[in-house]
């Protein structure tokens, strides 16, 4: 008969160690590999508050098909915009889905030095406007404002005051390079984006990758 060796004090303590050890490891691999309960639901605008909570920000781009998405994100929302966005070889298409106020906007284009900018307002759901790119036509704008000053001035239109429209400006990169579409619509044309929170104002701006513009 063989004879066993001396069990060690230790043997049942490690093995108890690498159970414990082998039982974590199979949960954080579970866990990685399973789909949360976030990523079935459908995408969502996001806004940020600003200007004392009375400004809204709401970042958007404009896709290859035409769609309005969350800048960065993927998917379009179920929620829509009270703008419509499309583009051509060489205009701009805009209209919006309400007719209760003036949403104001401003195409804005960045090259390098070179900026330029357009103004312009859509008043009623059924109309539109074809804009020229800002760099390329001759759009309709302020002489006697730069693109910074155009900016805070139709920011003031309606209603931020002078301090607030010139720390939102200097805040973001509205005025940075690219091709991109502000629109500034009232509580009225945004009120269901707008849903419990005290901003009267929600900014939408919308980018338009190089890659969207037709050539």
């Amino acid at each position: 008969m063989s004879r066993m060796g001396p069990r060690s004090r230790h043997a049942g303590p490690m093995r108890l160690i690498e159970f414990l050890v082998a039982v974590c490891l199979c949960s954080i691999v579970a866990s990685c590999q399973a789909p949360s309960q976030a990523d079935g639901e459908p995408p969502v605008w996001s806004v940020q508050l600003e200007a004392e909570e009375s400004v809204a920000i709401l970042d958007a781009a404009l896709t290859v098909t035409g769609e309005l998405v969350p800048l960065g994100g993927q998917g379009v929302p179920e929620q829509p915009l009270p703008i419509r966005m499309r583009l051509d070889s060489d205009a701009i298409i805009c209209g919006t889905r309400v007719s209760e106020s003036t949403i104001h906007l401003m195409t804005y284009e960045r090259k390098g030095e070179q900026d330029a900018y357009g103004v312009y307002g859509l008043a009623r759901e059924k109309d539109k406007l074809v804009l020229d790119y800002p760099l390329a036509g001759d759009p309709i704008n302020w002489e006697e404002r730069d693109s910074r000053q155009a900016l805070m001035y139709l920011l003031g239109l309606d209603g931020v005051s002078a301090a607030d429209s010139k720390r939102l400006v200097e805040r973001h990169d509205w005025l940075a390079e690219g091709l991109r579409v502000l629109f500034n619509a009232p509580h009225d044309a945004a009120k269901d984006l707008l849903e419990g929170t005290p901003a009267r104002l929600l900014v939408i701006r919308v980018e338009i990758p190089s890659g969207v513009r037709p050539l």
